[in-house]
């Protein structure tokens, strides 16, 4: 459903729930932090490096910045859910394969 799409073509919900999911992280190390002043403790955002990475996709060398290099379904995402990277199957009476692309350094 495009209704659920953000901007970037991603799933906002999902987005969401990371961004929730971080935050909350990120106090929890500040606390547990502050319990362990003896600890070091490290807080990596993987959220918002990813999330930049797909927003400025051509700045870093990409020509895909959503689409799977290996699927079946064509852009915009080239995923189906049914079907694995490498797999054959029949798909709505016809033989399909996921493919790899031909560059995977072009994807995200």
């Amino acid at each position: 459903d495009l209704s659920k799409l953000d901007e970037l073509g991603c799933v906002s919900g999902h987005n969401q729930a990371a961004k929730l999911f971080n935050l909350q992280l990120h106090a929890l190390t500040k606390k547990l932090q502050d319990q362990h002043s003896d600890s070091n403790i490290t807080y990596v955002d993987i959220y918002t490096i990813k999330s930049n990475l797909i927003a400025n996709y051509s700045r870093y060398g990409f020509e895909q910045p959503i689409m799977a290099c290996c699927g079946y379904g064509g852009p915009p995402l080239n995923y189906d859910r049914r079907i694995v990277c490498g797999q054959t199957k029949v798909l709505d009476g016809t033989s399909a394969t996921a493919q790899a692309c031909n560059d995977s350094t072009e994807y995200v």
